[in-house]
């Protein structure tokens, strides 16, 4: 996401096709607190030692071709005692920063209105949950399909919880190891890695079609009922906002 949008969009991204999965936007910055945290991490992990054969991390963000958010991004970004009027109106008001206060009210009366006035959530913490996986995450995949004219290949992650990260151990699967379903383990990689080596996901199709996200906003889905088909739920004015 920032590669695609840094200095405004004006540079050349350094790749010509990559997978964005789950496409976190960080509207606050702490870059000292960043380079700290990263340094500290990188020591610590020269220590440790694999328990199989060296493996790699992982290589993916996209200029679209595959944008895929999963199906409760932001529970882990929102603290589950995080539920009354106040608290989901201070989330607004930090994320993103400077946030007009015109702009807030909007937010949480016609977007994100109180539970007793949707049929969105039913608590205030269900509210904050969805409140900060679209602003976060969820809407930046429909952000992609859109800015590449809508000729990406979306896709859903919704095998429980569903959260930011679980989709990993599918897309790198190492079947000594991990712990996950082994079928959609297999089906997952086969499709990334279709689209890194032809530029489809559908080449040599050996798998169900995957369709291209188009006016119809068409996704597919992955999860413990096997590859899916949908229509994009952050296809709505919530989205069209942030």
């Amino acid at each position: 996401m920032h590669h695609i949008a840094g200095e405004g969009g004006k540079k050349k991204a350094p790749f010509n096709r990559a997978m964005v999965q789950g496409p976190g936007w960080q509207t606050v910055l702490d870059m000292p607190g960043i380079w700290k945290r990263t340094f500290a991490t990188a020591s610590r992990l020269r220590t440790v030692r694999s328990p199989t054969a060296p493996t790699r991390g992982p290589v993916r963000r996209d200029p679209g071709p595959d944008a895929r958010p999963h199906s409760h991004e932001g529970i882990a970004y929102i603290q589950p005692d995080v539920d009354t009027d106040a608290e989901i109106t201070a989330k607004v008001r930090t994320a993103p920063p400077g946030i007009p206060k015109e702009d807030v009210g909007h937010i949480l009366t016609a977007l994100y209105p109180p539970p007793s006035k949707t049929d969105l959530y039913k608590i205030g913490n269900e509210r904050g949950v969805l409140l900060s996986s679209e602003l976060v995450f969820d809407c930046n995949t429909r952000y992609l399909g859109t800015a590449f004219k809508t000729e990406t290949w979306n896709h859903r992650f919704q095998a429980p919880p569903g959260t930011h990260g679980e989709n990993v151990p599918c897309t790198f699967y190492n079947s000594e190891t991990d712990q996950t379903d082994a079928k959609l383990a297999r089906d997952m990689p086969l499709y990334l890695t279709k689209f890194v080596q032809f530029g489809s996901p559908n080449a040599r199709g050996s798998l169900p079609k995957w369709p291209v996200y188009g006016n119809g906003a068409k996704l597919t889905t992955s999860g413990l009922e096997g590859v899916g088909k949908d229509v994009d739920e952050t296809r709505n004015k919530r989205c069209e906002c942030w």
